[in-house]
């Protein structure tokens, strides 16, 4: 009796403690700001292709789930009632343990229902996987710190630091495919909007990548998913998306960012193998290397390796128009394919910072390609 008690009690605090952690929460959702109104399958309103295909999925695995509790339901209700005990009955239970048929049945139709959910799903994750190839879409550079997102918009010079909660959002333009290269200053994080239908990690060192496309004007909230310190509870993340008339105006108002080493004078610099690789190191290691690795050798099946690539050990003019123009589409190095994302760099990269990077690259790792110019460079722009 006395174990029973205890054991009411620690339910009962359980319990306690649970609609207190609920009735905490309800002043934060009650203010809506930061938080995703939800439709009547309590999910989130989606705005993106992705968001959508994974909320039909889930219903339709909701569905085989109900048919399924029902069924089997139902059928111990029937069993249950039909082969109960009455009063005054004397039977023996029948004694068998092998049927072939309802073995078949009970292997084969858990196969089917599983095979149904795994075309689907399937189909979904592929989609969101395949970055559609948007000529008119957004690259954008996500970097994770503790505790705050910053955004390069590379293609554009421009940079943004979301660092004061949700009052800096990343603007992005309705109907275009935005692209998504994240990587984390720190430690682990993860961009999370629930509203877009992924979530995604930033990882130091590493480059993940994803793609949203929002179908209409709004703001949209998320958090960083990932536990990563004492503020990661407050490392919010906002999405602004504008028309392409309001898009254009505000990043014609965005300030010029620096992004890299500038486009200070650097005429009368040598040119010599030494001093452009020592500097192109430098530039390679801020723009670079967490995609290629500074190792040169890249991520197998995402970011294609330098280490002896016919692109870097070619003629340079091949390699000066890649880095100048970036890349939207499949490429083939070493006899692999990779079908990634690199932006352009000619709005960002000085030529004399090009032309140092190239030579770097050209140079290292056991390459042996020669010297890149600025003079190489600015012919090709």
């Amino acid at each position: 009796m006395e174990n029973l008690r205890q054991t009411r009690s620690r339910i009962g605090l359980w319990a306690t403690a649970s609609l207190i952690s609920v009735l905490s929460a309800l002043p934060a959702l009650a203010e809506g700001k930061d938080w995703q109104t939800l439709d009547a399958d309590l999910m989130p309103q989606m705005v993106t292709p992705v968001g959508h295909m994974i909320k039909d999925l889930y219903h339709l695995i909701t569905y085989i789930t109900i048919g399924i509790f029902i069924l089997v339901m139902c059928l111990m209700g029937y069993v249950m009632v039909r082969f109960r005990k009455r009063p005054g009955e004397n039977r023996q239970p029948m004694n068998f343990n092998h049927h072939t048929g309802l073995e078949i049945l009970w292997t084969a139709l858990p196969a089917a229902i599983l095979i149904g959910i795994a075309i689907p799903t399937y189909h979904v994750i592929a989609y969101q996987e395949s970055i559609p190839q948007d000529p008119d879409g957004l690259n954008v550079e996500v970097i994770g710190h503790q505790w705050y997102w910053e955004y390069r918009l590379p293609d554009h010079k421009v940079q943004i630091m979301a660092n004061d909660g949700n009052k800096t959002p990343l603007v992005v333009p309705v109907g275009k495919v935005i692209r998504l290269n994240l990587t984390a200053e720190d430690v682990i994080h993860s961009w999370f909007v629930p509203q877009f239908g992924f979530k995604i990690d930033s990882v130091p060192g590493r480059i993940n990548q994803a793609w949203f496309k929002v179908e209409k004007p709004g703001l949209y909230h998320g958090q960083c998913a990932e536990l990563c310190g004492t503020m990661h509870a407050k490392m919010y993340i906002s999405v602004k998306a504008v028309s392409d008339a309001d898009w254009e105006i505000w990043r014609k108002g965005q300030p010029i960012a620096s992004l890299t080493q500038g486009d200070k004078d650097t005429k009368n610099l040598p040119v010599d193998l030494a001093t452009l690789q020592k500097e192109g190191e430098k530039v390679y290691g801020a723009r670079c290397a967490s995609c290629h690795q500074p190792t040169g050798e890249g991520i197998a099946g995402a970011f294609p390796p330098l280490v002896g690539a016919e692109q870097v050990t070619g003629k340079p003019e091949e390699h000066i128009k890649i880095v100048l123009n970036g890349l939207n589409g499949a490429i083939k190095v070493k006899g692999q394919s990779y079908n990634g994302v690199m932006p352009a760099w000619k709005d960002v990269l000085s030529d004399r910072e090009i032309a140092a990077v190239l030579t770097y690259e050209r140079n290292a790792w056991g390459n042996k390609a020669g010297v890149v110019t600025p003079d190489q460079v600015a012919k090709e722009r």
